[in-house]
């Protein structure tokens, strides 16, 4: 065994490395030692990025991406319009701007941007705060009662 060192942590840290201890029947320094170990094994790849994969056709060019339902934001990890945008219309944006720069770059994310597992628009998981309300036309003002207008 390998001589050992004093190691000072707060209060908190010492109970919850005591009821580790007394809950695996080991001492404090084997519970630190059991703690590094599991710590070592685990994968050092980051974590997959959550959301679902979508795609864009545009100027014959396809584009990939990542939207991410929780946040609503849409990266495009490479190719025309490479970056991380807040929402699916910034970055149909940005491939716009990309690969045709004289177009006026506006257009709906939410449909320009298609499911890759279904194609079918993105527009279809569309967050219900997201949708644009469109006023209701009121119907034309019709009098009760008469068939010609009111004469003064």
């Amino acid at each position: 065994m390998s001589p050992t060192k004093p190691l000072a942590v707060d209060t908190d840290t010492h109970s919850q490395i005591a009821l580790l201890a007394r809950a695996w029947g080991v001492s404090h320094d084997e519970v630190l030692r059991k703690l590094l170990a599991q710590f070592a094994q685990l994968p050092t790849a980051p974590p997959a990025v959550a959301g679902m994969d979508v795609y864009a056709i545009y100027a014959c060019t396809r584009v990939e991406g990542r939207y991410d339902p929780v946040t609503g934001a849409l990266t495009i990890e490479e190719g025309p319009g490479q970056g991380h945008y807040k929402t699916p219309s910034g970055a149909s944006a940005a491939v716009l701007r990309a690969l045709r720069p004289t177009v006026t770059p506006i257009r709906s994310g939410w449909e320009f941007w298609r499911i890759r597992s279904t194609g079918v628009p993105l527009e279809s998981i569309r967050p219900d705060h997201t949708r644009r309300v469109t006023p209701a036309t009121p119907p034309p003002a019709t009098s009760v009662g008469r068939s010609s207008p009111a004469r003064h």
